[in-house]
């Protein structure tokens, strides 16, 4: 079941109090946290409108974790979780919708299953984000990209409990694409990913470069500091009429070149001058062991 989106009409409202939620008793007098709460037995959600006394459950609760303090543009699913509702044995609540109305808070869930990974045969569609001018390549040899300017985010049918390896791609600037016939560059870390059979684990393993998704947001997302590096080459005698290329990326030499590259690749670059070549270089792609760099700088000895 797919998480549902909050409604940007009501958000900036929740937002407020939202931020000021973190811990409050199950016997605690406070407006803000008190919540008439609709919860579902059987794994539906509950939908929004103005009449939700014919649904399964309804109690009244307090919230008593912040999931985390979202900005407008950043919220994609839920905003608080563990709500003071007694549950069936094996089962958690997840929150999917919170709203504020006429001044009194009223939460929407669902009862999930708490169950181990494990191969179900079930399928579903797994959504795929990459950052502009790069690709996620399959083991299978199919090749995805988003397109945040056009809102188009590609899907692919996985097996729930199932692992797919994939690498990073740098696509092709010129063409905007990577494939396998010389746009772009593949990267050469492999990496794996599942989606769980549970509805709200989420993880990533550093040293086996695997992504776990929740069942209710199967989305992978393809971040910086794990999957790719944006590298920026300068001249340690100026940039002025001096450009840097990368084969199957950047086909016309530029003098100020930020690119995603991904990880663990060696990336051949060259340096020219006047856009007459003057060197090479293979350029290791690596990252900070702390995490601490978004970027890393290259500089080129002329």
């Amino acid at each position: 079941m797919k998480l549902k989106k909050l409604s940007a009409l009501f958000l900036s409202a929740v937002i407020a109090a939202v931020c000021l939620i973190s811990a409050f008793p199950a016997g605690a007098e406070t407006k803000v946290t008190l919540v008439n709460a609709y919860i579902r037995l059987d794994n539906n959600p509950v939908p929004y409108d103005n009449d939700v006394s014919a649904y399964d459950m309804k109690t009244q609760a307090y919230l008593t974790v912040a999931e985390e303090c979202y900005s407008l543009e950043g919220v994609t699913d839920r905003l608080l979780r563990e709500p003071s509702v007694a549950i069936p044995e094996n089962t958690k609540v997840l929150w999917y919708e919170i709203v504020n109305d006429n001044g009194k808070w009223r939460l929407h869930g669902v009862f999930v299953p708490d169950e181990p990974e494990q191969e179900t045969g079930e399928k579903i569609n797994m959504k795929i984000i990459t950052p502009k001018k790069m690709s996620v390549r399959f083991e299978d040899g199919s090749i995805f990209a988003s397109d945040s300017e056009l809102s188009k985010i590609p899907f692919v049918e996985v097996e729930i409990g199932k692992t797919y390896a994939f690498q990073m791609c740098s696509n092709d600037w010129e063409t905007g694409i990577y494939d396998d016939n010389g746009n772009g560059l593949c990267g050469t870390v492999v990496y794996h990913v599942r989606v769980s059979d549970s509805y709200s684990e989420r993880s990533y393993d550093e040293a086996t470069h695997t992504f776990v998704l929740p069942k209710g947001d199967p989305v992978l997302r393809t971040d910086i500091n794990s999957c790719f590096m944006a590298y920026r080459y300068h001249f340690k005698k100026g940039d002025y009429n001096k450009q840097t290329g990368i084969a199957n990326v950047v086909d016309k030499p530029l003098e100020s070149l930020s690119v995603n590259l991904p990880l663990g690749s060696t990336v051949k670059s060259d340096a020219y001058k006047n856009y007459s070549y003057i060197d090479s270089d293979n350029v290791f792609i690596e990252r900070a062991e702390d995490l601490s760099l978004s970027y890393t700088d290259y500089y080129w000895n002329y």
